[in-house]
């Protein structure tokens, strides 16, 4: 992600996956008129554009189907596999194919797509969402959930360390479910939620400060020891963790190391887990804390068991007995 600042004040910021060619980037000697094209080739722009003097200076985002010109006025452009979209969330951009510019004036609150054939009609754009669940500004883990708006198909997830996240630092997309924006360290950023519509146009952005702290110490909480079998019976087994006390847990038991064959998937209020006997074999345990907002913590190590037709015994590493009282039931 990257902001480009122009000599006119004009900011244009480039999300990751994206790319544009700065066609023309030049200032009039006696006027002082700037005129700026952009191509944009890949992915999205968004624009901040200086106002400009009537007759004086020109600002423009091009594609190979479309143009959107302005004269000061903040929008975005994005290609899209259904075709270019315009959104304008303050001024006016007149947006047009490349034979027809400025067929179509969009004010603050309009957007619109443009093919290879048409210059759609212009719509309203989506209302600001709001982060779901919201009580607090502090945050143990960069875990959100927007907040439900009508006409929603999916919603864009940004932080930023400024409040016009002109410098993003993470970035994602969701149907409506939670998102988790890994590798930030703690302290103060700022995140930016907006709704998508089913024709690909993006809305109007809400932004709220945030405060990521004690998230070493939160993930490590979160992390439990392996399960390991601690009893056994003709009709079941006990597997047990070492874990703080007044979590949640979901105890997953597979026939394989990747987990991709799962025999069984429990929750649990307690650190520890009845299960029916399975039949003879080798089977895999992990375990993860599953936190009061429905978030899920990482998971344990593996541990490997052995089921026969007497024992059910823990099969080596990362537990071994003398570490954590694990042994051989019958």
């Amino acid at each position: 992600f990257v902001t480009l600042g122009l000599q006119d004040g004009s900011r244009v910021s480039l999300p990751s996956n994206s790319r544009i060619r700065l066609a023309k980037l030049r200032m009039a000697r006696y006027t002082k008129s700037p005129r700026t094209e952009l191509m944009l080739l890949r992915g999205r722009v968004e624009s901040r554009v200086s106002p400009l003097d009537p007759g004086k200076g020109r600002f423009e985002v091009r594609t190979l189907h479309s143009i959107a010109g302005v004269r000061g006025t903040h929008f975005r452009v994005g290609i899209t596999e259904q075709g270019v979209t315009n959104e304008v969330l303050s001024g006016k951009v007149a947006v047009g194919r490349a034979g027809e510019p400025g067929a179509l004036t969009l004010v603050r609150g309009q957007g619109n797509l443009i093919d290879e054939n048409k210059v759609g009609p212009a719509l309203a754009l989506l209302r600001a969402p709001a982060l779901a669940n919201n009580t607090t500004h502090v945050y143990a883990t960069a875990r959100f959930t927007p907040g439900p708006v009508a006409g929603a198909a999916a919603y864009r997830i940004q932080i930023a360390s400024d409040r016009d996240a002109e410098d993003v630092l993470a970035e994602s997309r969701t149907d409506g479910g939670p998102v988790t924006l890994d590798g930030l360290p703690d302290g103060n950023y700022f995140v930016r939620i907006s709704a998508i519509d089913k024709t690909g146009l993006e809305g109007f952005a809400s932004t709220q400060p945030i405060t990521l702290e004690n998230r070493a110490e939160a993930a490590s909480k979160a992390l439990p020891g392996a399960p390991f079998v601690d009893g056994s019976d003709a009709r079941g087994f006990t597997l047990r963790w070492a874990a703080a006390p007044g979590q949640q847990w979901t105890l997953q038991v597979a026939r394989d190391a990747d987990f991709s064959w799962l025999l069984y998937n429990t929750s649990s209020t307690t650190a520890q887990v009845r299960l029916p006997r399975p039949a003879f074999g080798t089977y895999f345990a992990r375990v993860q804390a599953v936190e009061a907002d429905g978030s899920s913590g990482p998971f344990s190590a593996t541990q490997a068991f052995i089921v026969t037709d007497q024992w059910i015994i823990n099969d080596g590493n990362p537990l071994s007995s003398k570490e954590q009282g694990a042994g051989t039931a019958r």
